[in-house]
């Protein structure tokens, strides 16, 4: 009896263990394995936002491959363009990266000197306590040389570019088979009952996530255009890049508005004479970020689809981690659709209110 007693106390203990041994396994896999389930993930994304419009289509009469042609020729189309247009401004930049530097570098020359006195310092005793502590017959130092920047450009517009092909191309085949998943999935439940509820909750999932989705692209381009308006009214030059590189942030929490703010005035530090004008840009940034994230946002998104400000941080600094900026950036939409998921499974109503955020009581 005793030892039954034991047993039982034990067994959650060891269920727990297993847990964590499995979560850790699955963060191993997806970090070390984020070349395949990156493009496989945002193509995951991209057809809970575009699969309405293929039914859309289908109604109209055209086939699930025809329609899901025209959408993937459609989002090619558009993602040439968009990289077409700020193509121009982009190498600009890029050319003048030497003289920007040193531009920066002289602008922030009044707030670098200290600093610079310190390092110098530091190395003066630094290089006085090697050559104390160095033996003549102690053997040089060997240091490899890294590759250039330009180097790592390429490298990584090189994988950029291979993980854009093979979403675009799983994209195709998700959109292209059109209600295929669901219907195998309503097939492989036991009993009608099972039959009817799988079937309203993989409908009710793909409608709010691709309502969330796209509502929020709106929102962020609406948040690009008032950024690089704002900028163009002050006399920042390549307004529209900024306002494009805004929208695209925008998609990331937290970090996304910190890292658009930092970019602008380090920018802008270079296109006015003084710092004072120059803060103009970043305080820009600031004010349309906030009026859009305090305001804009929780005015138009649903209530139930809101997120737990704590959970959503943690969320984007964790798929950041895992699998960088394409992490962080999908982190939102895994996040949204996740929720809804729990919120329509009674099994896990709760995990899905702890996800969710305050709720504001009707007036």
């Amino acid at each position: 009896m005793v030892a039954s007693d034991e047993s039982a106390r034990r067994a959650p203990r060891a269920s727990l263990a297993v847990q964590c041994l499995l979560f850790l396994a699955v963060c191993y896999t997806l970090y070390f394995a984020a070349e395949f389930f990156i493009p496989v993930t945002a193509a995951f994304i991209l057809s809970l936002l575009l699969t309405p419009l293929v039914r859309l289509l289908g109604r109209l009469g055209l086939g699930p491959a025809v329609a899901a042609a025209l959408i993937v020729a459609g989002f090619v189309v558009f993602l040439a363009g968009g990289f077409y247009a700020l193509s121009g401004p982009v190498t600009d930049w890029a050319e003048r990266m030497p003289q920007i530097a040193e531009e920066v570098r002289l602008k922030l020359r009044t707030l670098r000197e200290p600093v610079e006195r310190v390092q110098e310092v530091s190395k003066q005793v630094e290089e006085a306590t090697k050559s104390d502590s160095r033996s003549p017959d102690e053997p040089a130092k060997v240091v490899l040389q890294t590759p250039g920047l330009l180097d790592r450009l390429f490298s990584s517009l090189q994988q950029v570019g291979i993980q854009l092909t093979a979403t675009v191309v799983l994209l195709y085949f998700m959109l292209s088979v059109g209600d295929l998943f669901t219907e195998k999935l309503v097939r492989a439940m036991p009993r009608f009952s099972d039959k009817k509820k799988a079937l309203t909750i993989v409908r009710q999932v793909e409608q709010d996530v691709s309502r969330y989705l796209g509502t929020v692209t709106l929102i962020n381009i609406g948040f690009g255009a008032c950024v690089g308006g704002g900028l163009f009214l002050i006399g920042m030059p390549n307004a529209v890049l900024w306002g494009a590189v805004a929208t695209f942030l925008n998609f990331i929490p937290y970090f996304g508005a910190i890292a658009g703010m930092g970019l602008v005035g380090l920018v802008a530090l270079l296109a006015f004479p003084t710092v004072g004008q120059a803060a103009l840009a970043p305080a820009v940034y600031f004010v349309c970020n906030l009026l859009e994230s305090q305001f804009v946002t929780p005015l138009i998104l649903s209530r139930r689809l809101t997120i737990n400000p704590v959970v959503l941080f943690l969320a984007v600094a964790f798929w950041g981690f895992i699998w960088g900026v394409p992490g962080a950036l999908m982190a939102v939409p895994l996040l949204v659709a996740m929720k809804v998921l729990c919120d329509h499974v009674e099994r896990l109503n709760a995990i899905g209110e702890f996800l969710g955020g305050r709720e504001t009581p009707e007036a």
